[in-house]
């Protein structure tokens, strides 16, 4: 897939015949990718070459069996490039480390329910979604939960479809209710 220099956005959905991504074999100027449910992928992330892919700005990983997918533990570097990433239906997964996405703007985290840290987050981060993380849920509530300190920072929160923290002035409200990642 190297050779397809030109090719911006890439989705793998639902592939069960992809089993590897040689390091390195992406194209190389993709500025969107998604892997999804491709459940005989047995090449682990740290092995995608995904820091490689210095135009990457929107990275969606979707349905992947645990030890496919950590950014953190096993020294998957993410693109500094990336502004926008969606995790979704990790079974396990123990932490993240992406406080050196300094493009990152908005992270998406649905139906991880065994997530047990995100680690410190980005000052560049402007809206956080989830959708069925309890660890967030539970820890991030506004003023009273232990991990509200590491996300007060951020714009726009929204836990489970409630809105639970927006600035107050109007620019931002605009911009958290009308984004479109």
């Amino acid at each position: 897939m190297r050779s397809l220099k030109s090719l911006k956005g890439l989705r793998i959905w639902g592939f069960p015949g992809v089993e590897s991504f040689p390091d390195g074999d992406l194209p190389p100027n993709l500025t969107s990718l998604l892997v999804g449910r491709c459940h005989n992928l047995e090449t682990p992330a740290f092995e995608w070459g995904l820091h490689t892919l210095t135009s990457l700005s929107q990275l969606t990983v979707w349905g992947m069996y645990p030890r496919m997918v950590s950014f953190s533990d096993d020294g998957c570097l993410l693109p500094i490039s990336l502004t926008s990433l969606t995790i979704s239906g990790m079974e396990s997964r123990a932490s993240l480390a992406l406080q050196n996405l300094i493009s990152l703007q908005v992270l998406n985290i649905s139906y991880c329910p065994n997530l047990r840290s995100l680690g410190l987050l980005p000052a560049t981060l402007e809206r956080l979604e989830s959708n069925d993380y309890p660890m967030l849920k539970e820890r991030g509530l506004k003023d009273k939960g232990e991990y509200w300190t590491n996300i007060a920072h951020i714009p726009c929160i929204e836990l489970d479809g409630e809105h639970i923290h927006q600035l107050k002035y109007n620019t931002w409200r605009l911009k958290c209710t009308n984004f479109v990642g």
